[in-house]
């Protein structure tokens, strides 16, 4: 039982389920993208463990859209995003 410590809704949302329904709406109402959960992996190391493409596809296209927004911010913003 130890191993299902930490499991979070998005994690067994890449291994169980098909498509991507269940993994957009969960990160939609507020699923991390980051937090580490079975095994202390990260979603997208899940999303590769399980050989999911439609999730990692869906995750790097969330990123680069994330970044494609990121030059537009003042410097004080950019560091904001950032964390420093």
């Amino acid at each position: 039982m130890d191993i299902l410590k930490g499991l979070t809704a998005l994690s067994v949302a890449i291994i169980c389920t098909p498509g991507l329904y269940m993994v957009r709406t969960l990160l939609d109402r507020g699923a991390s993208a980051t937090k580490k959960s079975l095994n202390r992996l990260p979603p997208e190391e899940i999303a590769k463990a399980m050989n999911r493409k439609d999730v990692l596809d869906f995750f790097s296209e969330k990123l680069s859209v994330r970044t494609s927004e990121f030059p537009s911010c003042s410097p004080l913003g950019q560091n904001i995003f950032r964390n420093e």
